[in-house]
């Protein structure tokens, strides 16, 4: 090896031992880039799995309405403009969005179903089918549920939060 070090630190015309700082500083660089290359990679996956959890969430929502007589339409997607599902019994109409989150929902939760509520309502392409007179953001974790300033925000505008399980009572809350 050291040979090799002479022969490579001669024909860059340096000393062996700035030879060896230099490669260690560009296998240092690889080394960067490739952890960061694997972290970005990961962070995506992590991404796509919590999508693919939302999507299984919503699905679990979607059902509990369905079997306590609710009749639904999920819209839940990219693009799906804050509400995931619109839910119908009787004359009683709501604009849900699913929260599948392990933390606290905050004010963009409520942002959305707000302003998705209304998008459907105004929209006349929409308008007779998605009236919803309530909207809902539904969280599964019982513990932690929202932060307080989205509970004021949400007070405020008029949307309530609600813990998924308690779907099945959902009347009682509106």
């Amino acid at each position: 090896m050291p040979d090799l070090v002479n022969t490579m630190s001669g024909i860059i015309g340096i000393n062996s031992s700035l030879f060896i700082v230099l490669i260690g500083i560009i296998l240092g660089i690889t080394v960067s880039v490739f952890v960061i290359h694997i972290l970005t990679n990961f962070k995506n996956y992590l991404r796509n799995l919590l999508k693919k959890d939302g999507n299984k969430f919503e699905k679990e929502c979607e059902k509990i309405l369905k079997q306590n007589g609710w009749k639904t339409k999920k819209i839940g997607k990219s693009g799906d403009n804050g509400v995931d599902i619109f839910a119908q019994k009787g004359k009683l109409k709501v604009a849900i969005q699913c929260k599948n989150f392990k933390g606290k929902v905050d004010n963009k939760a409520v942002q959305e179903i707000y302003a998705g509520k209304d998008y459907y309502r105004l929209n006349t392409k929409f308008k007779s089918e998605f009236d919803s007179q309530y909207g809902i953001v539904v969280y599964r974790n019982k513990e932690k549920k929202y932060t307080a300033p989205a509970k004021d925000f949400a007070d405020v505008l008029g949307i309530k939060f609600l813990y998924y399980k308690d779907l099945s009572k959902l009347e009682k809350y509106l």
